[in-house]
């Protein structure tokens, strides 16, 4: 008896299985492409705040959604200063 990958398809039932595994691989590409876009952007925007926006930021609000910034703000001060 053949095993179920040896089993002779006819060729529709092989075209669509073929159109439906590359549909699903450019979707997850395309996923992934937009994710790094996204965390990418929001990374820069995090870093390109100065020491003085961090702060003010900080002392400004009192939302627990901001907490991430004491972190950011620790990491900023041990960082070597740009130019």
């Amino acid at each position: 008896m053949r095993a179920a990958s040896q089993m002779d398809l006819p060729v529709e039932v092989d075209e669509a299985l073929s159109t439906v595994g590359n549909l699903i691989q450019y979707g997850t590409i395309l996923v992934l492409i937009v994710f790094s876009g996204v965390f990418s952007g929001l990374n820069l925007g995090l870093m390109s705040l100065t020491l003085n926006d961090l702060t003010v930021r900080r002392a400004t609000s009192n939302s627990p959604a901001l907490d991430p910034l004491s972190a950011l703000t620790a990491l900023r001060r041990t960082a070597p200063h740009r130019s």
